[in-house]
């Protein structure tokens, strides 16, 4: 099915016999105010991605920057005059990728585009749409692939599939098509970013490890922590690797800046004990949230990620809150 065939069908989803909760449920909400953006052959080679959003949270103005360079990825996130986002290449900023059948990033479908790119002016992942209104942001945007085709893995080789050292993918760009529909400032939640999306997978897998959404930060944010959000308790990481089950909070070292991640849903009950990571690398830090399903069948896929902002102790504070909101009568949507 072609793109367009795509779009055309999910956006006639919230139409006929209870389109109202198809409309909720299936269909991204861009469908329903910029449609026609995206049905035009001319709209192949992307749109225009330079967009800005400034809402003042906590007594500052927290700015919010896409950039077509990363075809609707976030690539510039300030507050109080501190740079939360690293975007020197387009493996970093505030993003969501994918990969497939545990081949790591030898199948890894990527929304700011692919390692070719480098710091590069231009994406190899295709911008099909954005729209902002007061604080919101829509973005549509087809994939590329993380690594050009026969291009050489790293760190040599490819996923759990170890006998393999060169990229699978046969194409640069990917037909999974990712929705995103991203709120900054909520009601009682003024310093949480909410960032709904949806991934549209075009076909059957064995399996898929949706890094829903990973935030690159300065080295600056050097102290990471797990938050138990229902004691408040605070663990510091201290450089582990690899995922666990608790939400990840990055924070300066005088704890004036930091930045919380929350993911409804995790840990899944087949992987109790993952869904958060936290790395530290020499000249980048980041954190992300992950689910894992199998098999996967096609069609869309949906996640929810909250990212908090303040100095650490108002990190620590709204996640406890955001939490018991979520767990109690149901996570914030505006």
């Amino acid at each position: 099915m072609s793109l367009r065939q795509t779009v055309q069908r999910l956006c006639s989803m919230g139409s006929g016999k209870h389109g109202a909760m198809r409309a909720i449920y299936l269909v991204p909400l861009f469908c329903v105010l910029s449609a026609t953006e995206f049905l035009y052959p001319a709209m192949a080679r992307g749109v225009d991605g330079n967009r800005t959003i400034s809402v003042q949270i906590l007594g500052s103005t927290l700015t919010l920057q896409t950039r077509s360079r990363f075809a609707g990825a976030i690539s510039a996130l300030t507050w109080k005059g501190q740079s939360f986002i690293n975007s020197r290449d387009h493996g970093r900023e505030l993003q969501s990728d994918v990969f497939f059948n545990n081949f790591g990033v030898c199948y890894n479908p990527t929304e700011a585009g692919s390692r070719a790119n480098g710091a590069g002016n231009r994406s190899s992942s295709v911008l099909r749409a954005i729209k902002v209104r007061g604080n919101q942001l829509w973005t549509v945007t087809q994939m590329a692939f993380w690594l050009q085709p026969g291009q050489s893995s790293y760190p040599r080789v490819c996923g759990s599939h170890t006998y393999l050292h060169r990229a699978v993918n046969r194409a640069v760009l990917s037909k999974v098509v990712l929705h995103k529909h991203l709120t900054i400032g909520l009601r009682d939640f003024h310093n949480v970013l909410r960032d709904s999306l949806t991934f549209d997978v075009p076909a059957r897998y064995r399996s898929a490890t949706f890094e829903a959404l990973t935030g690159y930060m300065p080295p600056r944010f050097s102290q990471a922590f797990y938050f138990h959000p229902w004691s408040m308790r605070l663990i510091p990481a201290r450089g582990r690797r690899g995922e666990q089950p608790y939400p990840v909070i990055r924070s300066t070292p005088d704890h004036r800046y930091a930045m919380g991640i929350y993911c409804p849903g995790l840990p899944q009950a087949d992987w109790p004990h993952a869904g958060y990571g936290s790395v530290d690398f020499p000249r980048v830090v980041k954190w992300n949230c992950v689910y894992r399903y199998r098999p996967v069948r096609p069609g869309p896929y949906h996640f929810h990620a909250y990212v908090i902002i303040g100095n650490l102790r108002q990190v620590k504070k709204t996640m406890h809150r955001l939490y018991q909101r979520c767990t109690t009568s149901g996570c914030p949507k505006s």
